[in-house]
């Protein structure tokens, strides 16, 4: 390398040191001044920081509506139909429509909802006892939607109770 390239490499890193000791000499003068409690630090960066949340899953969002403000019911009848998790309860001449979860437990059997009428654990015309937890939405005209969800069945007529199969237990607040 030749005196007239080095001489111009080593005066370019000096001036690159020099304008870099510029730039933080004010940062670190400033950050080393003592001050009192409650003095501004005018030479201070303000630093943001900027907290990202990320969206929260709509089938979890309408389960914790659905909680908040659900009630333990026990309704007494005898099926009288069903479609595919919607149970239909004949209950002092009156149809209740009931959803039932997807996963059950007969003993120590854990079947799907679909499997409950297949093998005749649940039947047209057995007397049941469902324990459920009920929901009523009204609107502003005065119109109510009341959704039950099933997570006890208690089959009288066969002598044996289904149990939902939840990631969670329900217990009323007085037990």
């Amino acid at each position: 390398m030749k005196t007239v390239s080095k001489v111009l490499a080593v005066s370019a890193i000096l001036v690159i040191v020099f304008l870099s000791s510029l730039s933080v000499l004010p940062l670190i003068t400033g950050a080393t001044e003592g001050t009192t409690q409650g003095e501004e630090h005018p030479n201070r960066r303000v630093v943001v920081v900027h907290v990202h949340r990320h969206r929260v899953n709509p089938r979890a969002q309408a389960a914790r509506r659905f909680f908040r403000g659900a009630v333990m019911v026990t309704i007494e009848g005898s099926v009288a139909a069903h479609y595919k998790n919607i149970l239909v309860l004949d209950s002092e001449g009156e149809n209740i429509n009931i959803v039932l979860l997807p996963i059950w437990r007969v003993g120590s059997d854990v079947v799907n909802v679909s499997t409950l009428f297949e093998e005749g654990y649940l039947q047209v015309e057995d007397s049941v006892v469902v324990k459920a937890l009920q929901r009523t939405v009204t609107n502003r005209n005065g119109t109510s939607i009341v959704t039950l969800v099933a997570y006890e069945i208690e089959n009288i007529s066969e002598g044996y109770t289904l149990y939902a199969v939840t990631p969670f237990n329900i217990r009323a607040s007085n037990e």
